[in-house]
């Protein structure tokens, strides 16, 4: 009772698979099905060499035989234990659903073993086969959609699906109201006998057919209406990949090509694909194939319909925008049909009921795109224009292959063709416009009459015809056009034939018929228009209004009188010369005189530059003044009006006007005067200057020191202080320069000094002297007296000698006056001795002048005496002239000259 007993526990240590679990691919997104590859995972108690192998079981026939391998997936292959203790690893291997020939296996139920077996120091050790069903269905269609052929053009029947495993693909139509009935002597439904062999006893209707003789239908689905057979409409055969979504489309049609009517046809859908494991095609052993156990069926639906017409939409050209107007031709009628369709266009009256115009008829049209038909003349079936009014458009659309199916739509649109539109005017106005304007714009080429009627004009417009008195020119008996009460007839009409769909504009200058100027005033007006067609119409705008003419005087918006600035070269004076630029503008046409007017009391016109001249408004007009009178002759200097006279041309009005501006005038001018001075590196002097006017030129040069009266007479007087003068031609507005080689009349040169010179100048060549340049009395001289220094610097002898003697004569030689003049001319510091020799050398006469300064002369005058003081004989002498420098020459100058004494 108190015996201890020691246990153990009994450990079995043997190889086993469990925890078999088996899985197959899922196959569709909206419907999944079970396809291969099956997925088998399983666990071992231990690592082993394993065992899988897939078996046959047999069919509903019993012609599988009894579970024969036909398949091994795993043939011996190690596979590892789940693990000691508590072990989690397992293994997995899969089945593609073929057989170990490699083509896949049919449709069936199919037995998979998995078995393992391992040594150890026991000995062999085998587990228990385990087993699992797996089911195999090779060929399935899943995700079937079906999308009907609709009304659109380009609308196709749509047949989508998912394959397991490609295959090639069947789809056989049937007409609406098909069935598929049972099949005597098969032993299973028409959509469901498509796996099950040839077995005796069969009936032929449950055998295979030869696609030849069944429209390419390999199979019989036994397709009956009514207990009779259905005809095959359509068979669609192509081969199609699997596991993912493919379409098969059907365009409504036959097998020969023709549409289909509208309706729910049947299809049956079925595939098959070749595999050697499968059942013989036709008792062919070589043409093996597998087919999907189900055929599925269903509706192809065409759903046509009527063609379809979007609503008919017409317009028509819009022109103008104040305001803008509608109604126009060309009119255009757009629609979008469904599919392609005959169409016709038809323009009807308001009511439908009288055609007017057939556009289209009978045409072809696409579908799906904007069509558009224009009616670009809106003219009849009889080539008449037709009237304002409303019209209705009617179309039509049959279907080209279904006649019967006619579409009609209809709309109404306004017809509106002689339009005025864009109606504007602007006022005759001082100083802004000339003419009075109207700018419109007609929608056909009309004939346009614009009427002007006075002041006060009153125009029935509102409930009367229109135009007034149903006329374009309804004159002066027109009862709708009154002017304090009795008709009245237009002061101006302006008519012609006008372009349509452009912008016209018509002038009226403010005259009346006889060409006058209007007086100012708010004239009334009308326009009015006649088509050109077949038949005519009038335009239907009533367009009346009022126009203001507002001239008041004439106006002289610009008035310039601008003198001409002469080109200057060497001073920046201001001057002003002719001719004068008398530029001015004018408000309206006008007759222009424009005069030129002294300064005197009362003012005497001394120039007439226009007189009466008709001159055109708003333009810049110019005229010009040379600075003469009337004779030709230039007015004296001094101020004077240019004065411009406007009065209006054949008017009934009278509103002159006049402006007018002072000028100062000096038309005989010596300006633009300069001297450039006698240097010793130049050796001339230089007096440059201008002249208004071609004038003779009058230049003396005096001696330093002289003076001028208030005249221009010098002091000391001209015969003792002149010692240059220049006398000459001169071209006007030129520069010139005359030159003076610092020289007197003797051409002797003159000392170093400031010398004076005075120019003066006339337009009268003669009134100058040629040879002394003296001015007669009277002559008509430049205004300017211009009276200036020329210095004269040489700064002493560059050649003593030479000058010496070129500038130391007597004269006259020979000596016939009573007495001869000496001149020597010293040009260094010296003593001057004069002495006389007959031709024996008798001395008879001796002059000492003493000690002289440089740069002056000795004047003596001799009166043909000797020493003595008696007269010399007739004869010739020789005359000595000497000079002895005393700065330290070395050289004395010394000239001998042979005078006569006739």
């Amino acid at each position: 009772c108190g015996a201890i007993v020691d246990q153990k526990p009994i450990v079995m240590d043997v190889v086993n698979v469990h925890v078999v679990r088996s899985t197959p691919s899922v196959v569709g997104e909206l419907t999944g099905v079970a396809s291969e590859p099956y997925n088998l995972t399983y666990r071992l108690a231990k690592d082993a060499t394993m065992y899988m192998t897939v078996h046959a079981t047999p069919n509903l026939f019993g012609t599988g035989g009894l579970n024969p391998i036909v398949r091994t997936v795993v043939p011996g292959q190690p596979r590892v234990g789940e693990g000691i203790p508590n072990g989690t690893l397992q293994n997995g291997d899969s089945w593609n659903g073929r057989y170990d020939n490699g083509n896949l296996a049919p449709p069936g139920v199919y037995l998979a073993t998995l078995q393992c077996y391992t040594n150890d120091q026991y000995g062999f050790d085998l587990s228990a086969p385990v087993t699992r069903q797996i089911a195999l269905d090779t060929l399935q269609f899943t995700d079937i959609r079906v999308q009907p052929l609709t009304d659109l053009s380009t609308s196709l029947a749509v047949l989508g699906y998912m394959l397991t495993e490609p295959a090639t693909v069947y789809i056989d139509i049937y007409p609406p109201g098909t069935q598929f009935a049972a099949i005597d002597g098969c032993k299973s439904s028409p959509l469901n006998n498509i796996n099950i062999p040839d077995f005796p006893g069969a009936s032929a209707s449950c055998q295979d057919q030869d696609p030849q003789l069944n429209n390419g239908a390999p199979k019989n689905f036994n397709p009956q209406f009514n207990g009779v057979a259905s005809p095959l409409l359509r068979h669609i055969e192509e081969v199609k990949d699997y596991r993912r979504a493919v379409i098969n489309i059907w365009d409504g049609r036959d097998m020969n090509g023709n549409l289909l009517p509208d309706g729910d046809y049947v299809f049956v859908l079925y595939g098959a694909l070749p595999s050697q494991n499968g059942y013989p095609f036709r008792g062919q052993g070589n043409d093996r194939r597998i087919w999907s156990t189900n055929a599925k069926s269903g509706f192809l639906t065409i759903a046509r319909g009527m063609v379809t017409i979007s609503q008919v939409g017409p317009s028509s050209t819009v022109i103008g925008s104040s305001p803008a107007v509608a109604g126009l031709d060309p009119f255009t009628f757009s629609y979008t049909l469904s599919r392609d369709a005959i169409v016709s266009v038809k323009i009807f009256d308001q009511n439908g009921t009288r055609l007017v115009k057939t556009l289209v008829d009978r045409d072809q049209r696409p579908g799906n795109f904007l069509n558009r038909e224009r009616w670009m003349i809106p003219i009849n079936d009889q080539g008449l224009w037709v009237t304002s009014g409303t019209y209705l458009v009617q179309l039509t659309a049959a279907d080209p292959f279904f006649p019967a199916k006619v579409s009609t739509t209809t709309a109404t649109f306004p017809i509106n063709l002689f339009r005025i539109t864009d109606v504007m005017t602007t006022s005759l106005l001082t100083g802004a416009t000339d003419v009075v304007t109207i700018n419109y714009q007609l929608s056909q080429p009309m004939q346009t009459v614009w009427n002007i009627y006075p002041p006060g004009t009153i125009v029935t417009a509102s409930t009367a015809t229109w135009p007034p008195c149903d006329s374009l020119e309804p004159g002066g008996t027109c009862w709708q056009v009154t002017c304090n009460g009795f008709p009245v007839a237009p002061l101006i009409t302006i008519r012609g034939l006008r372009p349509g769909r452009l912008r016209i504009t018509e002038y009226w200058d403010g005259r009346d018929r006889n060409g006058l100027f209007v007086q100012d005033g708010n004239y009334v007006y009308t326009l009015t228009a006649q088509s050109t067609t077949t038949p005519r119409y009038f335009a239907t705008d009533k367009i009346l209004g009022n126009i203001v003419v507002a001239r008041g005087s004439i106006v002289f918006p610009i008035f310039n009188v601008t003198a001409t600035p002469p080109q200057l070269f060497n001073t920046s004076q201001t001057i002003s010369l002719p001719p004068y630029d008398i530029e001015y503008s004018l408000t309206r046409q006008s007759s222009v005189t424009i005069q030129i007017l002294n300064t005197s009391v009362p003012p005497s016109v001394v120039r007439m530059l226009v007189s009466g001249g008709v001159r055109d408004a708003n333009l810049i007009n110019r005229e010009y003044w040379d600075g003469r009178d009337d004779t030709g002759q230039f007015v004296a200097p001094g101020f004077y009006t240019v004065q411009a006279i406007a009065e209006d041309l054949a008017s009934q009005l009278s509103s002159g006007s006049t402006a007018q501006q002072t000028i100062s005038v000096n038309p005989l001018r010596i300006y633009d005067v300069a001297v450039s001075p006698l240097r010793p590196d130049v050796g001339t002097g230089l007096i440059a200057y201008q002249v208004s006017e071609t004038m003779k030129v009058s230049i003396k040069i005096f001696k330093p020191g002289t003076t001028f009266d208030r005249n221009g007479n010098p002091f000391p007087p001209e015969r003792t202080s002149l010692v240059w003068r220049i006398v000459g031609v001169r071209p006007a507005r030129t520069e010139i320069s005359d030159i003076w080689e610092g020289k007197d009349e003797k051409l002797t040169i003159v000392p170093d000094g400031n010398y004076i010179f005075k120019i003066v100048a006339s337009t009268d060549i003669n009134s100058i002297d040629s040879v002394y340049g003296n001015v007669g009395a009277g002559a008509p001289l430049a205004e300017d007296l211009v009276i200036a220094e020329m210095p004269v610097v040489r700064a002493g002898s560059m050649d003593p000698l030479g000058d010496f003697t070129g500038n130391t004569i007597l004269y006259p030689n020979p000596v016939h006056t009573a007495s001869a003049n000496i001149q020597i001319y010293v040009p260094i510091q010296s003593k001057v001795s004069m002495k006389a020799y007959t031709l024996s050398g008798e001395m008879v006469l001796s002059q000492d002048f003493g000690l002289r300064a440089a740069d002056t002369y000795v004047e003596y005058v001799w009166n043909k005496t000797n020493q003595s003081g008696r007269r010399l004989a007739h004869g010739v002498y020789f005359f000595l002239f000497r000079e002895e420098p005393v700065r330290g020459e070395k050289t004395p100058l010394q000239k001998v000259m042979k005078v006569l004494i006739p």
